[in-house]
């Protein structure tokens, strides 16, 4: 069941705008680090795989918002 979760949340974050994983970070966090230390390897590199899409979400929304607040002459 566990495999399967981080499955699905893998493809929303792959699959959807930046913006809706933001929303739920303070959500998700705290299960997947605690998913990223479980003995079963399959369970820790799907957490991996979800922390990746995760950090990839959050640094687009910072590039895209630093770039939308630079001014431009």
């Amino acid at each position: 069941m566990k495999i399967d979760t981080l499955q699905f949340v893998h493809t929303v974050l792959v699959h959807h705008p930046p913006e809706v994983a933001h929303a739920h970070v303070a959500a998700l966090l705290p299960s997947l680090l605690t998913a990223v230390s479980d003995p079963f390897y399959k369970i820790t590199s799907e957490a991996l795989l979800v922390l990746q899409q995760l950090v990839i979400a959050q640094l687009f929304l910072s590039t895209w918002g630093a770039l939308c607040t630079t001014p431009t002459n």
